[in-house]
């Protein structure tokens, strides 16, 4: 490099298209020019940190050449350092909690919530915006906290009518002052988008403004996005009754036709996730109908959806399904309900064939066996969440007979459909690249034998807890039967460890147990610990059996950017 005719600027600008940090980490070990030029890159890349972490923003907005090196900015909740699966109001986390402050200063101190005032919240915005102004290469962003951001003077303030002696006025123009999601739309290269609102409950204000009221819809060319809100059902918090062309009431419980905006607007969208969750009483007139969304969308390069709380017009789902080809992971899930968000029952000699990409698919059984029935064979599948018995062509659950499913299942899959005796058909025959499954209604050993002879590659199974009935040891009694998959890696589900005993993680009586069940079953490696959180078993390198949880979670100190 020290004979190079090329300065360190023109370096540090070429190693900004070095999009994997590993490939960075490499660059960095070739000699110590290389690592002071890459160390920044690396530094800067990804951002992980609170709101009200302002030293972070001070140094951001004093650095313009720092701040364009940022390329994901993640802004967490005030419980963001708690480790996966906790909550504030948890024994545990308020344990979690207690350690965190009894850290040394010296290591990453926690953020105490109750400090924060409107007033400092809002300095905290502004500084946030103005830092925002110089993250020109900013590609990803999210906003985890449980309220949205005060500052909404990015609505539309005024129109300007146009000036009659003034040629070059533009017409009915729209005048914006900078908020949080223009600074985003005018200033970043944002592509992925992840935001988290808890509504009206999750905010420490009473006055603030619901997010459907908010600027955020005025975004474009995203690839990723990632919605998650909670609301109450009135007009303060954006409810409304939206209608579709034909004057019907859709039933939606947010303006869903901002988000159709948003996402018309988006045409290059790789990745959908929105999570509407309403806290009237769960019922289908509760659930968000987003069929104005689906009916109109064209998205060729759409590769993930995935649905909660939300429902749709059957027909406009399987006209979706039918229009795009490219998905690979499609999920839609109403929490606490026994209703699918649609069934493509009677569509499917319209959609045989459908979905030759699919990898990963999240329904209600009576939404997916239709699917299942129409996607050709051999199948890409690998990951299923949820299937009965009965789909397996074991019994135990109810299932309508009808010979024409038989005679599309032959055409679908190229081949005369094989029957088990009970006459059901199995709706698993052809997944050979199938690895993880979750099943229903698992009730006896003769199912779960069918599930096995169904499905030999298997890597992870969970079995819902409570429906086998298991002896005093259910380990022993569980693994004659997991033992059949040979790659099997982690169990969820029925109980694994002896009910009645209270077990330390890493007593004698637990690796006793840990070590006949990977003498039995060698490749596992995860179940569920007596609390439901996984274990996993780890080998050290000196020959030694532990138990470990993961609590692993990523942050990035404050304190690095002083």
């Amino acid at each position: 490099m020290a004979n190079s005719q090329l300065n360190g600027d023109i370096y540090s600008h070429l190693l900004s298209f070095v999009s994997s940090s590993s490939d960075l980490v490499a660059i960095s070990q070739a000699n110590k020019e290389l690592l002071d030029l890459t160390e920044p890159e690396l530094l800067y890349r990804s951002i992980r940190c609170k709101l009200e972490d302002n030293a972070v923003w001070e140094h951001l907005i004093s650095s313009p050449a720092h701040a364009s090196r940022v390329r994901e900015l993640t802004i967490e909740g005030e419980n963001g350092r708690f480790p996966p699966k906790f909550t504030p109001y948890d024994d545990e986390s308020t344990n979690a909690l207690s350690s965190f402050r009894n850290l040394d200063a010296t290591t990453e101190p926690l953020t105490n919530s109750f400090k924060h005032t409107r007033q400092t919240t809002e300095h905290s915005e502004h500084l946030l915006i103005q830092a925002l102004t110089s993250m020109v290469n900013l590609e990803s962003f999210t906003w985890d906290r449980s309220q949205v951001p005060l500052i909404h003077e990015g609505e539309e303030m005024s129109r300007l009518p146009a000036a009659a002696d003034d040629r070059d006025a533009v017409p009915d123009t729209y005048i914006y002052r900078e908020d949080i999601w223009t600074v985003l739309r005018d200033y970043t290269q944002l592509r992925r988008l992840k935001v988290v609102d808890q509504g009206r409950v999750g905010s420490a204000y009473t006055d603030s403004r619901p997010i459907f009221n908010s600027t955020m819809f005025t975004l474009r060319n995203l690839t990723h996005l990632d919605f998650q809100t909670t609301f109450d059902e009135s007009p303060e918090s954006g409810h409304v009754s939206d209608e579709d062309s034909d004057g019907e009431d859709l039933h939606a419980t947010v303006e869903v036709l901002r988000l159709r905006d948003l996402l018309s607007r988006c045409p290059n969208i790789e990745s959908l996730s929105l999570h509407l969750t309403s806290y009237a009483t769960y019922s289908i007139s509760s659930f968000t109908d987003i069929t104005p969304i689906l009916s109109t969308a064209h998205w060729p390069q759409v590769k993930s959806l995935k649905l909660k709380n939300i429902f749709m017009r059957s027909r406009t789902m399987a006209d979706f399904l039918r229009a795009h080809s490219s998905l690979q992971t499609l999920s839609a899930i109403l929490e606490f309900s026994d209703q699918a968000p649609f069934n493509l029952q009677g569509y499917e000699y319209e959609i045989r064939g459908i979905l030759p990409r699919l990898e990963d698919v999240d329904l209600p059984a009576s939404a997916l066996r239709p699917l299942l029935r129409v996607m050709g064979r051999p199948s890409s599948l690998r990951r299923i969440s949820y299937l009965e018995p009965c789909d397996w062509g074991a019994n135990g659950c109810q299932f309508e007979r009808d010979d024409s499913y038989v005679a599309l299942l032959d055409d679908v899959w190229g081949s005369p459909t094989e029957e088990e005796p009970n006459g059901l058909p199995n709706l698993l025959r052809g997944l050979t690249n199938l690895t993880s499954l979750t099943t229903r209604r698992v009730a006896t050993f003769s199912q779960l034998r069918r599930l096995i002879k169904s499905t030999p590659n298997l890597q992870y199974i969970h079995l819902d807890r409570g429906s086998l009935t298991l002896e005093k040891n259910p380990h022993s009694q569980l693994l004659s039967y997991l033992a059949h998959w040979p790659k099997l890696a982690a169990y969820e589900g029925e109980y694994f460890w002896p009910p009645e005993e209270e077990l330390e993680l890493n007593s004698e009586r637990t690796l006793s147990i840990v070590r006949e069940s990977i003498t039995i079953c060698p490749n596992l490696r995860e179940v569920l610990w007596q609390d439901d959180r996984p274990v996993k078993f780890v080998l050290q390198e000196d020959g030694k059996l532990t138990l470990e949880h993961d609590t692993k979670f990523d942050y990035i100190r404050a304190s690095d950017y002083h």
